[in-house]
């Protein structure tokens, strides 16, 4: 069954337990194969936080008022995030906990600088699309972007967002437009939506997917193993073995183990590959930067209650600049949070004055390529600690992006102006990667050089990070490297 060395059931190991280690789990899991999973796996504490410890100062999205995905584990190396904000999860099913849903494949556009294309993920695309609710509708984006084999009724629009499809799709603008994509069960014979409005501060239906309630419910022989933070892979008499510490700081020694597959977060798998002494002290981490931006387009509010996740996507392509994801959002009591809060003097603003202006704007969240947006430096220390640092990218062009939004609100009638969008900073939108992309230390079956059979299935391998949501790509790839590295 499995011929890189004729054991007819290998020992496995799988680190973490976010959305790659979930690909990867069931992708050895269709073969009949079993595994082990090792994971830090924090999970809820008995208290809540409005303060998560990584925030430097810029609001984090909890989950029903907790920041235990932010958190750092007790023992092992530390991060100094800088000035970014950048981080790692540490949490059981790690940043699906607080993720927004999105979900879209790449395009041979957006991978022109890998060393795979489309047509290499494409099946993998249907391999998690089959184990994952999605939402998605056969509309304006399917041009760009194939639909899922399987997928659900998608959640339904605002009076105003549906009516500007509406008026899109008549008027064939520029642009792909379309509903949201969203990893949300949502059925007409089982469990669906019932349009609370409270998706941003967490589903008390459960419909919006998250790898943690996957580790709960194992075949037998398949293992999950917290409190297990991994410091290092060695080799010891031609076996694979690794180092891990728990939560009291006592390290313990595993294995050996036949095949390991690395998905910890590109942050934490760089830190692990450079204390196993495979890569370099000094990398750099890619990033797709956010703007968040109000789009004005008056009329009625929206349809009470609705949805607080994206509902439409839309993909914005100019010569001038790499190609653009737009997502747009319906006014919220959270959006009106979060303005109060990214805009202190608001605060000044009587609630009712400021709820009636924000209730005419929309909100758009444009996500740019890596390649037009700043980076961050990676230095790890003789400690193993990690330290990062912004390093500005002097062709970001995000003026040109912001003219190309501009432009196209004109086309649609809405208005958009560029002096109130605000940049975020370099690892605010979390799509993120590129530590120790495919070709230079990792080749591109995902294996690494000079480790037999230790895989990398995170970002971390990603070459770019084109803009739009990133989940749906890290997943497939990591089925495609689980599935080379045990055929």
């Amino acid at each position: 069954m499995w011929s890189n060395c004729g054991v007819a059931d290998p020992r496995i190991l799988i680190v973490g337990s976010g959305p790659s280690a979930f690909a990867a789990a069931e992708m050895i899991s269709s073969k009949g194969l079993t595994f082990e999973v090792y994971d830090a796996g924090l999970i809820y504490p008995n208290s809540k936080s409005a303060s998560p410890k990584n925030a430097k100062g810029t609001v984090r999205k909890l989950i029903f008022g907790f920041d235990f995905p932010y958190r750092e584990f007790s023992e092992g190396p530390i991060i100094d995030l800088g000035d970014t904000m950048a981080s790692q999860s540490f949490a059981l099913g790690g940043f699906s906990n607080v993720w927004g849903a999105t979900i879209l494949p790449y395009t041979d556009d957006d991978l022109k600088s890998w060393p795979i294309s489309f047509s290499d993920l494409q099946k993998y695309y249907d391999f998690i699309s089959e184990r994952i609710p999605i939402a998605a509708d056969e509309d304006g984006l399917k041009a760009k972007y194939p639909l899922p084999r399987r997928y659900y009724r998608n959640l339904e629009l605002s009076n105003r967002l549906e009516q500007l499809l509406i008026d899109f799709s008549r008027n064939g603008n520029s642009g792909y437009l379309g509903r949201s994509r969203l990893a949300v069960q949502n059925s007409t014979d089982d469990k669906a939506c019932v349009y609370c409005a409270k998706c941003i501060i967490g589903c008390d239906f459960g419909l919006i997917w998250n790898a943690n309630s996957y580790w709960y419910s194992l075949k037998k022989n398949q293992k999950y193993f917290p409190n297990r933070r991994v410091l290092r892979f060695f080799i010891e008499n031609n076996s694979n073995f690794v180092e891990f510490v728990d939560h009291h700081g006592k390290v313990f020694n595993e294995g050996p183990f036949d095949l390991m597959f690395l998905g910890a977060g590109p942050l934490e798998t760089f830190r692990i590959l450079n204390q196993s002494k495979l890569v370099s002290d000094k990398t750099i981490l890619k990033d797709s930067q956010i703007i968040f931006a109000p789009v004005f387009i008056g009329g009625n509010t929206y349809r009470n209650p609705g949805h607080t996740l994206s509902q439409l996507f839309l993909r914005l392509e100019n010569n001038l600049v790499h190609p653009i994801n737009v997502q747009l959002y319906e006014y919220s009591e959270e959006v009106i949070s979060r303005v109060r809060k990214l805009v202190p003097l608001l605060r000044l603003v009587p609630k009712r004055m400021l709820d009636l202006i924000l209730s005419k704007f929309i909100y758009s969240l444009i996500y740019l390529d890596s390649e037009n947006s700043d980076h961050i430096s990676v230095k790890s220390t003789e400690t193993g600690n990690l330290e990062l640092r912004t390093v500005k990218n002097l062709k970001t062009n995000v003026g040109t992006a912001l003219k190309s939004v501009e432009k196209w609100c004109g086309e649609n009638g809405l208005y958009f102006s560029r002096f109130l969008a605000k940049k975020g900073r370099a690892g605010e939108g979390v799509h993120y990667g590129g530590t120790v992309p495919f070709n230079s230390a990792v080749n591109s079956d995902g294996s690494v050089g000079g480790f037999p059979n230790l895989y990398i299935i995170d970002s971390s391998t990603f070459n770019t990070i084109p803009a739009g949501p990133i989940t749906f790509t890290i997943m497939a790839n990591s089925a495609r490297v689980t599935d080379l590295a045990t055929s």
